[in-house]
């Protein structure tokens, strides 16, 4: 983020991928009516033979609020109202209020929610949201990687524990 020159940034897990015309298109959108936040739909990959049930909650999680948001109701809707979600993989953000976002965070070592915690910067900083309810432009692999509801072991336990760290850092 720090590094980014560009007017907008978008985020990406490595596992996952984008379709070839995702960028072209959230740029042209993102144009065309400003935001702050445009939030997008995926496409879910079933990697691990996953439920019918497991693939729609991540569905329902992730899907875009169908509407627009201003002000404090950007960060209220996400975290108080649960309009949407606070993936990061999925939206398009002005880089300015990531570099805000990001310059506002404490040094920390999260492995596991990391995302929702500069999702909650990012939302805090933010002055409008609005879905954007086109195709899928981002292929969630579920099942590779982080995701697919894997067996603990003690190294994914501390992994796990790390997640009160943004927790707590959202409480401050």
């Amino acid at each position: 983020v720090e590094a980014a020159t560009g007017k907008y940034i978008m985020f990406s897990d490595a596992d996952d991928t984008i379709e070839k015309d995702a960028c072209e298109l959230l740029y042209k959108e993102i144009e065309r009516k400003p935001v702050d936040i445009l939030h997008f739909n995926i496409n879910i990959i079933n990697e691990c033979s996953a439920s019918e049930n497991d693939i729609n909650l991540l569905r329902d999680f992730v899907k875009p609020y169908n509407g627009k948001l201003y002000g404090k109701n950007v960060f209220l809707g996400c975290f108080n109202k649960s309009k949407y979600k606070w993936t990061l993989y999925n939206k398009i953000f002005k880089a300015d209020v990531c570099k805000k976002a990001i310059h506002s965070q404490k040094d920390m070592h999260i492995l596991v929610a990391e995302d929702a915690l500069t999702f909650f910067y990012i939302a805090y900083y933010s002055n409008s949201y609005r879905g954007y309810l086109g195709k899928g432009l981002y292929n969630y692999c579920y099942g590779r990687g982080g995701s697919g509801g894997k067996l603990i072991n003690l190294e994914l336990l501390k992994r796990q524990c790390s997640a009160s760290h943004a927790v707590r850092a959202m409480e401050r």
